[in-house]
């Protein structure tokens, strides 16, 4: 499933789509960790698609910048 840009008020914003085989059927958004879109998020999307959902995932903006003092520290 491919990585891709949809826009928004702000600009275009990166993200993954995975798709149902079928073509059809509801959607969802998957949500990621702070530290960006990686392969576990993409293959909770291609679960979801396997089970007929459109399945998203947007890069956040946190995702984008650099871990706080404080995230920095719990590592």
């Amino acid at each position: 499933m491919p990585d891709l840009e949809f826009p928004t008020s702000t600009g275009a914003v990166p993200g993954y789509l995975a798709s149902p085989a079928a073509g059809h059927g509801p959607a969802t958004i998957v949500l990621q960790e702070w530290w960006g879109l990686e392969e576990h998020i993409r293959s909770v999307c291609d679960r979801f698609a396997a089970e007929g959902f459109f399945a998203l995932a947007p890069t956040s903006s946190a995702a984008t910048q650099p871990p706080s003092p404080a995230r920095r520290s719990r590592n």
